[in-house]
């Protein structure tokens, strides 16, 4: 009997399960130590960071156009991003009140469509306002790298 544990067979098989081992204590760790994946935001990102993120991608002219653009447009385009972002929080607020009044809900959903539809036909403007300071490839780019 003691032949059994002796030799390579018994070293393989001792690996294996320790192997098989190591590999069903992660799958059973793994749910406690890492976060689960992040939500999708519930807004856009400001615009400011939108711009930048799309003149990353372009030629110096065009990102120089575009940076210069969005500087003369920023004020307005935030405060329609902030009230975006305020209507969005009291849509959620009101969703989470302790007695749910769907009038009040009706009302709060309506305002964030309106900050939405203001915030996103300004931020269409700003992209119309710039598209005949870009070269083509400069706009192909945009396309590329996000929705406007």
């Amino acid at each position: 009997m003691r032949d059994i544990f002796r030799g390579r067979l018994s070293t393989g098989l001792l690996l294996g399960s320790f192997a098989l081992n190591i590999f069903l204590a992660g799958m059973v760790a793994a749910p406690h130590l890492f976060a689960p994946p992040p939500q999708p935001p519930l807004i856009p990102p400001p615009p400011r960071m939108v711009v930048e993120r799309l003149a990353d991608g372009l030629s110096e002219d065009g990102r120089h156009a575009m940076l210069v653009a969005f500087d003369g447009a920023a004020d307005p385009l935030d405060a329609l991003f902030a009230s975006l972002v305020e209507s969005q929080s009291d849509l959620m607020r009101e969703f989470a009140n302790e007695t749910f009044d769907a009038a009040a809900y009706g009302r709060a959903l309506e305002t964030r469509k309106v900050a939405a539809d203001h915030f996103f036909n300004a931020m269409s403007d700003f992209f119309r306002s710039i598209g005949t300071r870009l070269s083509v490839e400069d706009r192909r780019r945009i396309v590329e790298r996000g929705r406007i």
